[in-house]
């Protein structure tokens, strides 16, 4: 999962620092999400400020087992690109969330795309998009073909529909 802008929301203000605004329902879809799969967050950050913000989200580290920062993207064409094989687990079975697919040029079809979070107390996509992991947790084929039948930028509401 992409942390800025997907998970969560940074503002910095002179003399008050960096606030950071969760997005509505995170820490039960994070707690929920856990049980069923290997959470990862995957960001543009540096690897220091993603380790905070995971200490804040899971201060016992029980369920994001793995946080990636830019340190781990590689250089493609000039701009950084995260690249799903480190997290090393096949391809077929992971799930990327993001508000944008710009930055996993070699993965996209694993991509689940959500509004930009800038922190909107209305938001909803965390939780509607609960129903159609829980799907995908049961499906044992490739989830990236679940996702493209459902749409990657959809696939929450859609299958909440049918």
């Amino acid at each position: 999962m992409n942390l800025n802008g997907t998970l969560v929301h940074q503002t910095y203000s002179m003399g008050v620092g960096v606030e950071m605004y969760k997005r509505p329902g995170l820490s039960s879809f994070i707690s929920r999400m856990s049980k069923q799969y290997e959470l990862v967050i995957f960001s543009m950050g540096e690897s220091g400020t993603v380790q905070e913000v995971c200490e804040a989200l899971d201060p016992n580290m029980q369920m994001i087992q793995g946080r990636f920062g830019r340190e781990n993207t590689v250089m493609k064409n000039g701009k950084y690109v995260k690249d799903l094989s480190y997290i090393n687990r096949p391809v077929k079975d992971i799930i990327y969330i993001d508000f944008s697919d710009e930055c996993i040029d070699f993965h996209k079809d694993n991509a689940i795309i959500l509004k930009k979070f800038e922190g909107q107390e209305d938001d909803r996509d965390l939780i509607d998009l609960i129903p159609f992991l829980d799907h995908l947790a049961k499906h044992n084929g490739d989830v990236r073909r679940e996702i493209s039948r459902w749409g990657r930028e959809t696939c929450g509401s859609k299958f909440k529909e049918q």
